[in-house]
């Protein structure tokens, strides 16, 4: 049991400590919806974001520029020390520091690997979809006895096992269409083409877009004009999610314009987050422009008796017509074949497109979407258990001549016996109970015990 009690400062235990009710302070400046939430996520057993073991491939800390009595605020956390339940590191996590938190000189203690997630990290507005989903996968997977092939980083929704909870810019039961934002938005599902079109809002509304590049192609984007409050973390912003992880919270621009312009796969999510006088406008279109799907070519020859000239309409957008002469001739024509506008007449796997990343890193819990003609496919990924041998459902921990692995159990599966299957949910507080600590900014030292402890600063 959780008590919540108005002491000093912000400040909770990480996981559950004993078998007895256990204090989480909401001290006087501590009352936002985000602040709470942070504190619930340490009581529920989650570090800081940026102390995960795989942060250095996300963020750099700036050691220089932090008050040395804090540094341990800073300390990364094992591989074996915590579990992430499969779902990547999250600029846009409630639990995530600001970039000066607990600055020496005023200068940036943090500072993202990609630039343009600076003005991401430290919100503390609410929790972010990932998580939501770590919290859920952590204590409500056992909820729902079904199976659902989410997409795009969903997963099935604990409250309503008939449809997967999707991350912003998807809906629908299996998070496959674009969805999401306000009606006055217009059409969320884009897609680009080889020539520049633009897309833009403005106001205080939240809206959401997906633009869809072909297969192989990439989506080239281009912020053109944008008015927002200037503020770190964003508060208005545009929200751009260009990598294939659709889980995560984008990079948010209300200061700056992007210094990227491709995104890594052929699907860009765009979501707004507007008040009165805010506004954006972006172009974009496929990349290379020149790019064509897979094709294949070949010679007919076709003979042709009209009394009036014919002109062939072509097949695709990039072929050009063909015209035959009043006279009876014949002509050899070369045909091109598309397989995103015909229907294919070869094997299944020779129009599917390159797998999708996996939305998670471990136990199953993930799915990737590769697109095969006019269906998508989507398997289960990275079935590899997460830190101490958990597996997402449908997918069980099995030992085997004492190796773990997760597997997915099949009608009448005799390799699975009732002493060998069990699905294990492990909590991140595997070792002694640790305290953190939050207050607002320049705020005394607080003492537990007679020790020291450090400070999150929440913004």
């Amino acid at each position: 049991m959780i008590k919540f009690r108005k002491l000093e400062l912000c400040w909770s235990y990480i996981g559950k400590i004993g078998y007895s009710s256990q204090q989480v302070s909401i001290g006087v400046g501590c009352t936002s919806l985000g602040t709470v939430t942070h504190e619930i996520g340490h009581a529920l057993g989650f570090y800081h974001e940026q102390a995960r073991y795989d942060r250095d491939s996300y963020v750099s800390i700036l050691t220089q520029n932090i008050q040395s009595t804090y540094l341990s605020q800073f300390t990364k956390q094992s591989f074996s020390s915590m579990v992430d339940y499969g779902v990547g590191y999250d600029y846009g996590s409630v639990m995530h520091y600001d970039q000066t938190a607990f600055t020496s000189n005023g200068g940036n203690t943090i500072a993202t690997i990609d630039p343009n997630y600076q003005a991401t990290i430290g919100q503390r507005v609410a929790p972010s979809f990932a998580d939501v989903k770590r919290i859920n996968l952590a204590y409500c997977n056992s909820t729902c006895s079904n199976t659902l092939d989410c997409q795009n980083g969903g997963y099935i929704n604990p409250n309503d096992c008939n449809n997967c909870k999707c991350p912003p810019g998807f809906g629908g039961q299996l998070c496959n269409i674009a969805g999401g934002g306000d009606a006055s938005c217009g059409t969320a599902d884009l897609t680009a083409t080889n020539t520049i079109q633009t897309v833009s809002a403005s106001g205080a509304v939240n809206c959401q877009y997906v633009i869809t590049a072909p297969v192989g192609a990439k989506v080239y984007f281009q912020m053109t004009a944008a008015t927002f409050s200037r503020s770190v973390p964003c508060t208005n912003y545009l929200e751009i999610k260009y990598d294939s992880d659709f889980t995560r919270v984008g990079a948010r621009f209300c200061t700056s314009y992007p210094t990227i312009s491709l995104s890594e796969t052929n699907r860009l999510v765009l979501i707004y987050q507007g008040v009165s006088g805010a506004r954006f406008s972006l172009n974009y279109r496929y990349d290379p422009q020149d790019f064509t799907t897979s094709t294949s070519s070949t010679s007919t020859t076709t003979t042709t008796t009209t009394a009036a000239p014919v002109t062939s309409a072509p097949t695709t957008s990039t072929a050009r017509p063909t015209t035959t002469t009043a006279r009876t001739t014949t002509t050899t024509r070369r045909t091109t074949v598309t397989s995103t506008t015909q229907a294919p007449t070869t094997t299944t796997s020779s129009v599917c497109g390159s797998w999708g990343g996996c939305s998670a890193q471990c136990g199953g819990c993930g799915t990737q979407t590769r697109k095969c003609g006019t269906y998508f496919e989507t398997v289960y990924c990275n079935t590899n258990p997460c830190v101490g041998g958990y597996c997402c459902r449908p997918f069980f921990y099995v030992t085997q001549n004492g190796n773990g692995y997760c597997k997915r159990p099949q009608a009448d599966d005799s390799e699975i016996r009732n002493e060998d299957r069990f699905e294990k949910a492990i909590h991140p507080n595997n070792d002694a109970p640790s305290v953190i600590w939050e207050n607002i900014k320049d705020h005394p030292k607080s003492r537990i015990n007679g020790s020291n402890k450090g400070f999150a600063i929440n913004n």
